[in-house]
């Protein structure tokens, strides 16, 4: 009987430490993706900055707003604000 239950015991400790093995592998894998996927969003944002710097340089324009939003209504990409956009006189005349 204390051979049974010592037994017993050993089974549920092996399944616990499996399913806290299993458990870590998941959060790691997840860590992984979040990682990569934080890289590839830095890389592409540093990429368009680059683009920016480069336009800027050859053009001799004033710089771009380095923020870029998209106006659903217009269905347009703007450099700036959505607010300073739709204030405008052209997201007016566009909407009517």
């Amino acid at each position: 009987m204390a051979h049974q239950r010592m037994l017993d015991e050993t089974e549920t400790m092996y399944a616990d430490k499996a399913k806290t093995l299993r458990h870590d592998c998941q959060v790691y894998f997840i860590l992984t993706l979040i990682a990569i996927t934080n890289y590839i969003l830095n890389k592409t944002e540093e990429d368009r900055i680059q683009r920016d710097l480069v336009y800027q340089a050859q053009t001799n324009h004033r710089p771009m707003p380095s923020r870029r939003d998209f106006c659903k209504m217009c269905d347009l990409v703007i450099y700036g604000p959505v607010l300073d956009h739709r204030r405008a006189s052209t997201h007016q005349v566009l909407i009517f």
